[in-house]
């Protein structure tokens, strides 16, 4: 009866730590590898990441690695491309909450050529996505501008008339 109790306690405080990396869609997932390693709990782990989680070819790669609830976890993101040297595009000390958590990391720059650096982020959106908040942003932008602009405009020419195009009403 004891061990059954401990192996349901032991199985209900698992901690799981998700990977996830958003890479530009027009790098070939055969052109590239990604992997994340680290200790846990003294022991190493190695995750290979993926691009097949959900939506092939979009440009989200996924990994996952389980195990004890630890509250701090070292994290190493490398990757290798076909005949060369792993090159390190990430390490840090992540904080983790007792159930696990979702590290997300987005490359900036090219990595077939080598001149790949990733960065954390918050939320792993696709790039098809990102392009499509950035485009509406953008436009958004523009829009108040050129509210703003004609109405300083209107208001400057309104001025320099002295204001003779509005009514002044009498108290």
């Amino acid at each position: 009866m004891l061990a059954v109790f401990l192996s349901i306690w032991s199985a209900a405080h698992a901690a799981t730590v998700d990977f996830r990396l958003v890479v530009d869609r027009t790098v070939p997932v055969e052109a590239v590898s990604f992997e994340v390693d680290g200790r846990w709990l003294d022991a190493p782990y190695s995750v290979r990441l993926t691009d097949e989680d959900g939506v092939r070819g979009d440009g989200i790669w996924s990994g996952r690695v389980s195990g004890e609830p630890v509250r701090m976890m070292p994290v190493t993101l490398r990757m290798r491309v076909a005949g060369e040297a792993p090159v390190v595009l990430a390490s840090s000390t992540e904080m983790l909450d007792v159930e696990g958590a979702t590290i997300t990391w987005a490359i900036d720059g090219n990595p077939r050529t080598g001149t790949a650096m990733a960065r954390r982020v918050a939320l792993a959106q696709s790039p098809r996505r990102m392009e499509r908040f950035e485009t509406a942003a953008t436009a958004a932008g523009i829009g108040w501008f050129a509210v703003v602009f004609f109405y300083v405009a209107w208001w400057a020419t309104d001025r320099r008339s002295g204001g003779r195009s509005r009514r002044r009403g009498r108290g």
